[in-house]
């Protein structure tokens, strides 16, 4: 057999390119995803200017990709605001904090609320590890619908008096308005 003296060059050439390749598609593929996780994980559909605070039992739990959802059957006699939890620690800077625990209790027309929250990828990052239970009690603070006044979107939800973060960059998505807010859609 005839040895061929280009072939570790060439073996070397290749080697050297994948190994170029690699960490630039990596970057790419990280770059790609986090930009696609923030317009996928967005706030677009709820009212970012009102945050509500809600507590209740959960129902109908669907947990899984791109999004887990529960209903929440919305306790009677909530108090006035948000009452006094441990945050996050990406929530924990007064410009996040301050609206959440100012954040008034939800006193819409609906007794239960469809809640959408991270996928299980994210939510056991940020502090739940398991998927919740028909019957357990949460407490939340976040968004109402636009367009579906029964939907709830958190920024927070505590389970077991643990926080669990729902926004992807750790800061609220838009600064709401001071309480109390104005009436109706007014901005």
């Amino acid at each position: 057999m005839r040895s061929n003296p280009t072939a570790i060059p060439l073996a070397r050439t290749r080697a050297t390119r994948l190994a170029t390749a690699s960490p630039l598609s990596a970057t790419m593929l990280l770059t790609y995803s986090a930009g696609t996780a923030r317009a996928h994980h967005g706030f677009d559909d709820f009212d970012t200017n009102r945050l509500y605070y809600i507590a209740g039992t959960v129902s109908q739990v669907r947990w899984g990709e791109p999004h887990s959802y529960f209903t929440v059957t919305v306790e009677d006699g909530l108090p006035a605001d948000t009452p006094e939890h441990e945050l996050p620690e990406g929530l924990r800077d007064a410009p996040d904090r301050d609206p959440i625990n100012a954040a008034p209790s939800y006193d819409g027309s609906h007794d239960e609320l469809a809640v959408t929250i991270a996928p299980p990828s994210f939510t056991s990052m940020w502090g739940l590890d398991r998927e919740l239970d028909d019957g357990e009690r949460v407490e939340a603070v976040g968004y109402i619908g636009k367009s579906h006044d029964d939907e709830f979107r958190p920024v927070v939800f505590w389970v077991d008096g643990q926080p669990v973060n729902q926004v992807l960059n750790e800061e609220l998505p838009a600064q709401p308005l001071p309480v109390p807010y104005p009436q109706g859609g007014q901005s």
